[in-house]
């Protein structure tokens, strides 16, 4: 069985969007590097720190932070608050998943406070997905806006289509 990164789009897909073939090892070559200079020696704290580094940092804020100042929305991030952060970064590996329960310690905490079907509900999509929900956009309006940035250059057709067609 061949072993292979998993990302967003398959390898095949990447080279439609590039137009040429990229090797997965080159194109993760940063999230790799990040994940070997990882200092954490726990696969609980290791992957944490790595999904701040480059999920959250580099990814999902500046991605939210674009969606909602275009619609006019401030928005917060109050875990990301550095005292808490720096607090649950030393908090032990048991604490944040215990079980197969995410966030163990936080959802003990409070239990007194919240029902538990708020607690241990399903999370059911990524924020950048549920803002455009709720501001009732269709999932397609951002890939389609991008293929439109790129109308009149020949070079970018091939990208337009792959893009349209990995979201409608």
């Amino acid at each position: 069985m061949e072993s292979h990164l998993h990302g967003a789009l398959e390898p095949k897909e990447i080279a439609e969007l590039f137009g040429e073939p990229i090797d997965p090892e080159d194109l993760y070559s940063e999230a790799i590097e990040t994940w070997e200079s990882c200092r954490q020696s726990n696969l609980v704290d290791r992957t944490l720190q790595f999904y701040t580094e480059i999920y959250l940092q580099d990814g999902i804020l500046p991605k939210v932070d674009r969606a909602s100042m275009l619609h006019g929305l401030e928005v917060r991030s109050p875990f990301l608050d550095l005292e808490v952060a720096n607090f649950a970064r030393k908090l032990p590996h048991h604490f944040k998943l215990r079980n197969g329960v995410t966030k163990y310690l936080l959802k003990k905490a409070v239990e007194p406070l919240l029902p538990a079907e708020i607690i241990h509900r399903k999370k059911w999509a990524s924020a950048p997905h549920r803002l455009m929900v709720r501001l009732r956009r269709p999932r397609t309006a951002i890939p389609r806006a991008l293929c439109s940035a790129t109308r009149g250059d020949p070079a970018a057709g091939q990208s337009r289509e792959c893009i349209t067609r990995a979201y409608d």
